[in-house]
């Protein structure tokens, strides 16, 4: 017995416990115990432990093997919530799902932007709030902008290129996690974004997104990396079972519309490129290449102009199809031509809240909240539901913090239910 051989740290005596030791306390006992910590941190030293490093998708590979007991399709949130294991259990879950999904984002994003920054000669080593002369002026004009309620300039290319890989990570980051946050819209959002068997090769039936001042194509990324994911976690991606594996991830087609369209097309090019040829690590320790969809154009259009009128007629073409509409952070820098004398939406916004087919979702993310109870209030008259940041009773970890998102479940005209 160790204990008993070795000297009490008490009074310095062998044959007893120190915790049992009814001596009075001895120099002995403390030279014993100081002599017994410098052979532990000999001894610690000489057998360091072996620590294990996590995989930066440690939390991502575990849903993927607890997803491995899933026979069909399904959403992992879903999945999660409705596990029927103990309390432990679905906390472990939960925290592995929570963290899966932004590990997986992290991993693709990190690629993106490496790939990104080099091809388009910007860097954001100095983010556009500390840049001097021409970059410094118009960061202070897009703050203003949006002060004013009035649509910033991105005409001077040089800088555009600073701002899109500045704002690359977080934009997507918001509306990626948006998206897989869970709530009853976002998870409906999802499930249209769940894979989907292909013929030959191709998905019938991409998903349609409109993105509305969307600049260099933020929206098709953050998508396409949820649609990726939900992919990737379906049981066939291990198992590799014949029944499943014709899955592919959901196609995502994207129309991007903003007032300076061609200024920002050759940005999107570029982003579009750094996409292509992404290695991503599998459970079983290989590699797969995966390509964010190509398919995705750029086009102008005007919100402070009726959706019908003549800049706006891509933008008209496109709005009944669509199954996602975004509205990324453009907004409130129209506000002063959107909000009416009445409390309502105007410009196209109303037009695109009434056009919009029925199943239809509109993701809004701001830097303000102003507009919001008057983009509720219309919506409301055309049949949509809605879930913001108001509605919620805490914050999405690394999400937007000014948020609505909407669904169209009824087709309605000023409140009354029409066709």
């Amino acid at each position: 017995n160790t204990q008993i051989q070795r000297k009490c740290f008490r009074c310095g005596e062998f044959g007893h416990e120190t915790k049992k030791c009814i001596n009075e306390p001895q120099e002995a006992g403390r030279i014993a115990y100081r002599c017994f910590l410098a052979r532990r941190k000999e001894f610690q030293a000489n057998n360091p432990k072996k620590t294990k490093i996590k995989s930066d998708l440690h939390h991502f590979h575990k849903l993927i093997q607890w997803m491995k007991e899933e026979h069909e399709i399904r959403d992992p949130v879903k999945s999660v919530k409705e596990c029927k294991s103990n309390m432990e259990k679905r906390q472990q879950l939960k925290r592995n799902l929570h963290h899966s999904y932004r590990e997986s984002f992290d991993d693709i994003m990190k690629k993106i932007q490496e790939r990104f920054c080099e091809r388009l000669g910007a860097s954001t080593d100095i983010p556009l709030d500390d840049q001097s002369g021409d970059a410094f002026s118009w960061q202070e004009d897009l703050n203003r902008a949006v002060k004013e309620g009035s649509p910033a300039d991105f005409s001077r290319k040089d800088a555009i290129r600073v701002y899109a890989v500045e704002r690359l990570a977080a934009r997507c980051r918001q509306l990626h996690h948006l998206i897989m946050d869970d709530n009853s819209i976002s998870a409906n959002i999802r499930a249209l974004l769940l894979p989907a068997k292909g013929s030959n090769g191709k998905q019938i039936n991409p998903l349609s997104v409109c993105s509305i001042g969307g600049g260099p194509g933020y929206d098709h990324v953050a998508i396409s990396i949820v649609a990726y994911f939900l992919y990737r976690v379906q049981s066939h991606h291990v198992t590799q079972s014949s029944d499943l594996s014709p899955l592919q991830p959901k196609a995502i087609k994207t129309r991007v519309f903003d007032l300076y369209g061609s200024e920002w097309l050759d940005v999107m090019n570029v982003l579009v490129e750094s996409c292509q040829g992404l290695d991503e690590e599998e459970a079983n320790g290989n590699t797969t290449n995966h390509n964010v969809g190509r398919d995705i154009t750029m086009h102008h259009t005007d919100l402070r102009l009726a959706l019908e009128a003549p800049n706006n007629q891509d933008l008209y073409d496109n709005i009944p199809s669509a199954d996602i509409i975004c509205f990324q952070f453009v907004m409130h820098e129209n506000a002063s031509f959107l909000l009416k004398d009445d409390g309502s939406i105007g410009g196209s916004i109303s037009d695109i809240l009434r056009f919009a087919k029925l199943g239809a979702f509109i993701i809004c993310t701001d830097s303000g909240n102003f507009l919001w109870p008057a983009l509720k209030r219309t919506a409301t008259s055309y049949g949509w539901s809605f879930i913001g940041n108001a509605e919620k009773d805490h914050n999405i970890s690394f999400g937007p913090k000014s948020f609505v998102i909407l669904e169209r479940t009824e087709n309605r005209e000023n409140g009354v239910i029409v066709g």
